[in-house]
């Protein structure tokens, strides 16, 4: 019986790898819509808040920067105790894979702003970019009003 199974388990293997099928497995893999991207960009937001970078899925080459700097995964933000706030903008890519997020927080209890982009591969992040504006010595945002 346990031959029989690995028999099995070699022959999908080899289904798996025949030509074309792969090369389709891989687009549909891949392609991720607009819900998609959002998903992932909250899913990423939860891992921030969480303080763990291991929530999410990454590729192996996956890099990081935040306000320019590049940062390893757990430096900058990720040790930061970070409560996400009401204001939520998404806007995302599908056909460049894609998304970002413009959104409020708290950081240690300090308002901030964030802009956030991730590239992705194969419905993995490769590439993370934050911008984070934080408040201000003298005090909260400002809002202009006209």
């Amino acid at each position: 019986m346990r031959l029989a199974k690995l028999s099995f388990t070699l022959f999908a293997l080899q289904i798996a790898g025949a030509p074309g099928f792969t090369d389709a497995a891989r687009a549909a893999e891949s392609t991720c819509d607009r819900a998609c991207l959002n998903g992932f960009v909250d899913q990423y937001l939860a891992a921030v808040v969480a303080r763990d970078p291991a929530r999410q899925p990454l590729t192996m080459t996956a890099g990081y920067t935040e306000n320019g700097q590049t940062l390893k995964l757990s430096e900058g933000m990720w040790g930061s105790l970070i409560t996400m706030g009401t204001y939520k903008l998404y806007f995302a890519d599908a056909k460049a894979g894609q998304a970002g997020f413009f959104g409020t927080l708290e950081e240690h209890g300090h308002a901030a702003i964030l802009g956030l982009r991730l590239k992705f591969e194969n419905r993995k992040i490769a590439e993370m970019e934050k911008m984070i504006i934080r408040s201000t010595a003298r005090g909260s945002f400002q809002v202009l009003r006209i």
